[in-house]
């Protein structure tokens, strides 16, 4: 018998305790995203035997364990004790969850999980963190990462790749290793340290992980804790592990994703709010996964070993790239997951360039009769949308990228990443703030305007004039329209001259003029 993990009890994130347990009274339920188990995985993969709960708690609590179907849910077992011993024969076989649950409890003090698997085999894991130039993040995530160590026997190693050279290595302990790397995005830093966490013969699981994330020490041992007791059949399973948005920590962004040989790209899991119960269990079942977002990933380190090394796509669709070419079979739990910016914080013209460019470079990897002209249509939509959006810096991100990508593949493996990154970034769009804004455009953000916006429907007259593209200035409005800096539609430029992009998070923008 082993621990598996400890229950967290305390949310990292504050407000997100519903993600942890469910109070009501004097009743402690788990039936959550952190805390239960997923039972329709444990008895599909695993060689567990039987599972117990260790309990130590204040008052003359009832006990019960619940196993928890799409239809309906079951006792599996009520009594009073600390210790609890569930036979894995006494679950039924159509079961997604399960949790327990104490009636009668004054206080919760700790919930250690036990598995009895005869067959478990060592875990040797390092993890791997690719950083550039955020300091304070990675140093507080470090030190957190360490206290791992003492109660996860899986984590040996944990390898920092510093892009920006900015670190020393007074700021982590011993079984930290430091590495100053180049710029060369986040693909070639988790190739550097893919590269020396190899060196290590015994290492059998590589996790990788984004530097500006948060995290709960649970995902790893909850994660690395079911790697232990896979089935030898099963035991070259990777786990993708779930993006939560961190302005929104209770809502996933994905649980996996797949990437079609045509191109089309689906996430699973995407905006379920996660603090309900039967989105849980939706979120358990198996999707057709077949890459996971290196914001948190582990994967076997046979792979890497075996001389595969990911495409030095510098950033986006790197880790698409890599799974599918491994041929990476994946698997998502409750629980194994990181909270992280959304994405389209971080937009710019630097990212259409890399997402034009290493989207056709992986569709041309997939598909050898996916040809210049399909490329060449699908730029060309890019160049136009970014046209209609006045983004005319993006339209040159484009434009760039689609050169690089007809260069072929041995052009990119021999780029110079660094300074061809510099090159891109001086298309990005200066993200201006309020005051900023004020004193360099005489304009203001403007909360009327911005629903104004979003409330435009599309007309069909709009398309045939490429939605106010064709109309010449001198018949535009003269004001300013104000749209999300990702999330906007054409038609929200229509007859506007000027708009501006802007980013209510972050209280940002840019200004443009048509």
């Amino acid at each position: 018998m082993y621990k598996w993990f400890d229950f967290s009890l305390s949310p990292v994130i504050d407000d997100t305790y519903q993600l942890y347990f469910r109070n009501i009274g004097d009743t402690f339920s788990f039936d959550t995203y952190f805390n239960s188990i997923p039972i329709n995985k444990v008895l599909k993969y695993t060689s567990i035997s039987a599972i117990v709960f260790d309990i130590d708690a204040k008052g003359e609590y009832v006990a019960d364990i619940i196993s928890l179907t799409d239809k309906e849910e079951r006792i599996i077992y009520r009594g009073k004790g600390n210790r609890i011993k569930i036979d894995i024969s006494l679950i039924p076989e159509n079961s997604m969850m399960l949790y327990l649950k104490l009636i009668d409890c004054k206080e919760v003090r700790n919930v250690s999980v036990y598995i009895e698997c005869a067959d478990a085999y060592d875990v040797c894991a390092t993890l791997i963190i690719c950083t550039y130039k955020r300091e304070e993040n990675i140093i507080s995530n470090a030190n957190y990462l360490s206290e791992s160590f003492n109660d996860c026997s899986e984590l040996k190693q944990i390898i920092i790749v510093d892009n920006g050279k900015t670190l020393g290595d007074e700021k982590f302990g011993k079984k930290i290793k430091l590495i100053l790397n180049d710029n060369t995005g986040g693909s070639g830093g988790y190739s550097r340290g893919i590269e020396e966490a190899i060196k290590n013969k015994e290492i059998t699981h590589l996790i990788l992980m984004d530097d500006d994330v948060n995290f709960d020490k649970l995902s790893i041992k909850k994660m690395l804790g079911f790697i232990k007791a896979l089935k030898s059949e099963y035991k070259n399973i990777s786990v993708s592990g779930s993006m939560l948005y961190i302005n929104k920590p209770s809502v996933q962004f994905e649980a996996g994703g797949n990437f079609s040989e045509s191109g089309v790209q689906k996430s699973f899991g995407h905006y379920l709010d996660l603090n309900v119960r039967e989105n849980l269990i939706l979120n358990e079942k198996e999707n057709d996964i077949n890459y996971g977002g290196w914001w948190f990933m582990c994967m076997p380190s046979v792979y890497a070993k075996s001389g595969h090394l990911p495409m030095p796509f510098f950033m986006k669709y790197d880790d698409v790239e890599y799974a599918l070419r491994c041929k990476l079979n994946f698997i998502t739990l409750n629980g194994v997951s990181v909270w992280h910016e959304p994405f389209e914080w971080k937009y710019n013209s630097s990212s259409e360039y890399y997402n034009i460019r290493n989207y056709l470079f992986l569709r041309k990897l997939l598909d050898k009769s996916f040809t210049k002209k399909q490329a060449k249509k699908l730029v060309c939509k890019q160049m136009l949308e970014k046209l209609c959006r006045r983004q005319y810096q993006m339209v040159k991100a484009v434009k760039l990228g689609y050169i690089d990508y007809l260069k072929g593949i041995e052009y990119l493996k021999n780029l110079d990443a660094e300074k061809n990154h510099k090159k891109i970034c001086e298309l990005n769009y200066e993200m201006l703030s309020d005051e900023e804004l004020f004193k360099r455009y005489k304009i203001k953000f403007s909360e009327e305007k911005y629903h104004k916006s979003d409330l435009t429907r599309y007309k069909w007259y709009m398309r045939p004039l490429l939605y106010g593209l064709l109309i010449p200035g001198v018949f535009c409005k003269k004001d300013y329209t104000v749209v999300d800096v990702f999330f906007d539609r054409k038609e929200m430029y229509f007859l506007y001259k000027n708009v501006l992009h802007y980013n209510v998070n972050k209280r940002t923008g840019y200004y443009l003029k048509k």
